[in-house]
């Protein structure tokens, strides 16, 4: 799944691939994101462990930039932002059957991203 805050700060502020936040915050209009570059490691049992690179910096991102995102994901690859072209979303998980899909309620379960009509003028 894509990470839709990381994606919307990364494009809104030009940051590089590699950037990551780490702590958010709910604020009027949007959210505070923590964050920075990462890289992995790997630990002694040999799972993954995320480094911070540098400080945590600060960014505020909107709705509407998150919109923005990913409409703009949408126009390039024409794929549905909800699903990310798959048709389908997780919507739970349990420790049995693990995670748990439905179809897509936003396109419909196609994968294609839906094209709202604009009004001629």
């Amino acid at each position: 799944m894509k990470d839709w805050m990381s994606e919307t700060a990364r494009e809104k502020f030009d940051l590089p691939e590699e950037w990551r936040w780490a702590q958010s915050e709910a604020i009027p209009g949007g959210f505070l994101l923590k964050g920075n570059v990462t890289t992995e490691k790997k630990k002694r049992d040999g799972t993954l462990k995320t480094v911070w690179k540098r400080p945590l910096e600060k960014y505020i991102i909107t709705k509407e930039d998150t919109q923005r995102c990913e409409k703009n994901y949408e126009n390039s690859t024409g794929n549905c932002a909800h699903c990310e072209g798959t048709g389908k979303h997780c919507c739970g998980w349990s420790k049995d059957t693990g995670n748990n899909f439905e179809s897509c309620s936003k396109c419909g379960g196609t994968g294609t991203a839906v094209i709202e009509a604009t009004p001629l003028v």
